[in-house]
């Protein structure tokens, strides 16, 4: 199968369906409840200081998810966390690259899109 690659147009997405939640291996998990999702490269500084940050938001009581787009690196997100359960990782396949200005900060409840915080 042919790569396939789009521009992420997430400042659409408030109020639908999280366009990603077919792609990721953990879209299935994201589709009940209230999550706190962030789209991040561990090739940007930008997302290696989110997720650092985030690190807690999770001891307030958010649900968090982090999912990491192409392309992937020798270490991931779940190297850099405690590995406590409290952080759910996912991946955006390689045959599906987006690209976006990273991170990307979105809340979703029940797979619908509820905020979007993206760079300009």
């Amino acid at each position: 199968m042919g790569s396939r690659s789009a521009v992420l147009r997430p400042e659409k997405w408030s109020g639908s369906r999280f366009p990603l939640l077919d792609w990721i291996d953990c879209g299935d998990q994201l589709r009940n409840g209230t999550w706190e999702v962030r789209l991040v490269n561990m090739g940007c500084s930008n997302c290696l200081a989110e997720i650092k940050r985030c690190s807690t938001a999770v001891r307030h009581g958010n649900r968090l998810a982090f999912v990491e787009v192409p392309p992937f690196r020798d270490f991931s997100t779940q190297d850099l966390l405690p590995a406590d359960g409290a952080f759910l990782f996912c991946r955006l396949p390689e045959d599906r690259v987006g690209y976006a200005r990273l991170p990307i900060k979105i809340t979703i409840r029940d797979g619908t899109v509820l905020t979007v915080d993206a760079p300009e």
